[in-house]
């Protein structure tokens, strides 16, 4: 059947219509990068989490410092209870070849020996010996056999007391070590998110730094464009100027032969036209006299011009002279906390060492293990843990920070999880994280995590 005319145009539209928008998608743009700026955005919000995240890291370093504190003096229990136990057994062993010796007395005296030697007796003073000393040995096994018992129940209390001992330290080793792990994890997997976010900035900033090279070359191309188009438009009016000049004169040539064609003709004589005024020229007064403009009254005078009275009288040289004169703010005496500055210097000689979880030096450290190890070498014992070094230490505030003094950090006085040395200058030195070495920053008095100051 023939198709109408409607029918053949609207398929032709509809094909037009597909083909546009073949060509549109073809030249649309494909998904849009992110920028640098975004990305260091989306790489500060992941920082912040890391941070959290080295928060509760060290939050448990501090906690197992605690376990390993505990656990040294479980052990130390331990020792002693192990001693204890030992004696014991000994005492038993003693009791035991008692108890052996009164059995083979009993057993040499045979089951009925003691009463009929008793009855049988020739005399009563036989009789009397024969029983006392019976009765002594009844009584000497009694007392040696109960003993016996009281060693051994106090030995059954210490081997309970051991194995709870044993099984409290390895469930809080088993516990801190498997925190931590789990955080290792965390912290790996957000360092490696970091790295990824920094590997992507720097491909963002090459390709904007492409692209503003590009629009650069462009601003640079159109510039030259427009310079050569307006050259060419300078050209072409110079030479319509020209042409127009060269017309002109043509004109006035071509008029001149007229009029000297028209004047040697022979005609009637005609009234002279009237002369045409000179053409008018700037009036040489001005420009020849130089009344004012060259008289150089005030202009070429110098007066106050040339003179330099006060410009170049030294003004301002001589305030900086005098600036140079003043006196100059003196240095601060030092310190006299000589221990003090033995433990800044002790501290300031570990950085580079590697951090390590209950690292108390002197190849590698955490954070209370370096304070701790800074300031025993200046002869001060204090605590092994960033929480009970708090407790030890005087509060002080943070304008009577001095070189040596403790700054803590942490959720609250409860949670502490860190603590750095002051040094002076705004700085302080630290054992960080895992991962990162023993470091002097500029930075750690303005972190928000601080808890409080102590001096040793």
């Amino acid at each position: 059947m023939p198709q109408g005319p409607s029918r053949r145009l609207s398929r032709t539209a509809l094909s037009v219509v597909t083909a546009l928008a073949i060509g549109a998608a073809g030249v649309l743009p494909a998904a849009a990068q992110p920028s640098s700026q975004e990305l260091r955005g989306e790489r500060e919000q992941v920082q912040e989490r890391l941070d959290e995240l080295m928060m509760q890291v060290a939050e448990v370093v501090e906690d197992y410092n605690e376990a390993t504190v505990a656990l040294e003096l479980a052990e130390a229990e331990l020792a002693a209870t192990e001693r204890e136990h030992a004696g014991l057994t000994s005492e038993v062993g003693e009791l035991s070849e008692l108890a052996e010796d009164h059995v083979r007395r009993i057993h040499k005296l045979g089951p009925g020996l003691e009463l009929s030697s008793i009855f049988v007796a020739g005399n009563p003073t036989d009789a009397g010996a024969k029983a006392a000393t019976l009765r002594r040995v009844l009584a000497g096994q009694r007392a040696d056999l109960e003993g016996l018992d009281a060693a051994r129940t106090a030995i059954a209390a210490t081997e309970e007391r051991l194995d709870e001992q044993r099984a409290a330290a390895v469930a809080s080793a088993e516990q801190v070590a498997e925190r931590r792990e789990r955080l290792d994890q965390r912290v790996a997997a957000n360092e490696t998110e970091i790295a990824d976010l920094e590997r992507r900035i720097r491909a963002a900033e090459e390709r904007e730094e492409e692209e503003r090279r590009r629009a650069e070359e462009e601003r640079l191309r159109r510039e030259a464009e427009e310079r050569a188009r307006q050259q060419a438009e300078e050209r072409a009016r110079q030479q319509a100027e020209e042409r127009a000049r060269q017309q002109a004169e043509e004109r006035a040539r071509q008029e001149a032969t007229r009029e000297r064609e028209a004047a040697a003709q022979p005609s009637e004589p005609e009234p002279e036209p009237a002369p045409a005024p000179a053409p008018s020229s700037p009036p040489a007064a001005s420009g020849n006299s130089g009344g004012s403009t060259n008289s150089g009254g005030s202009t070429n005078s110098g007066g106050s011009t040339n003179s330099g009275g006060s410009t170049n009288s030294g003004g301002s040289n001589g305030s900086s002279s005098g600036g140079g004169s003043g006196e100059s703010t003196p240095a601060p005496a030092p310190s006299t906390r000589r221990s003090a500055q033995a433990a800044v210097d002790t501290a300031l000689a570990q950085v580079g060492k590697r951090y390590q979880w209950g690292g108390g030096g002197p190849n590698s450290f955490d954070c209370s293990g370096l304070t701790s190890f800074a300031w025993r070498a200046a002869g001060v014992d204090i605590t092994r843990t960033s929480r009970s070094q708090y407790a030890a230490t005087k509060r002080i505030s943070r304008g009577d920070l001095q070189p040596g003094d403790l700054i803590f950090y942490g959720r609250s006085v409860s949670g502490i999880s860190h603590v750095a040395m002051y040094v002076g200058g705004g700085q302080i030195v630290e054992a960080p994280y895992t991962g990162a070495n023993v470091r002097v920053r500029s930075d750690g008095l303005s972190r928000k995590d601080i808890v409080g100051y102590g001096r040793p």
